[in-house]
């Protein structure tokens, strides 16, 4: 009986180790310093064939001016958006500084194959944007 229990124990903990072997992971980050930027910038993703998920991670702030990030997959169709802005200091008001962040995280299982476009709308910007890609294949 104990040599049973330690049987399905081993069992239990090494067959996700054994699956884990088989799975390529890839993953790949990028940072863009927007100042003073009103033109639209367009981040192209190639999501393959050979991977079976696809996670996307956005991070921003915003020191001055707005922002909105739109994700369009190959065919056009839009699969998330988010917007941020600062509403204090700027110009109106310079002694007053304000930082406002922004967070977008989403995963696809069996995505659209192809480019994907992380489409960057400033106005008028003051900010940082990292994207980070994560594609893993089961």
């Amino acid at each position: 009986m104990k040599k049973l229990i330690i049987l399905v124990v081993s069992v239990f903990f090494l067959l996700p180790l054994s699956n884990a072997q088989d799975r390529a992971t890839f993953n790949t980050s990028r940072s863009l310093k927007l100042e003073n930027e009103s033109k639209e910038q367009h981040i192209s993703i190639d999501v393959s064939d050979e991977y079976d998920t696809f996670a996307l991670s956005i991070d921003s702030n915003i020191r001055e001016g707005k922002m909105s990030i739109e994700i369009l997959d190959p065919s056009g169709e839009k699969q998330g958006n988010f917007s941020i802005g600062c509403q204090v200091g700027g110009v109106n008001n310079p002694t007053t500084k304000e930082v406002v962040q922004g967070q977008f995280r989403k995963t696809f299982q069996n995505p659209k194959k192809g480019k994907w476009i992380v489409k960057i709308i400033p106005q008028n910007a003051n900010a940082q944007v990292q994207i980070i890609v994560t594609q893993v294949q089961n």
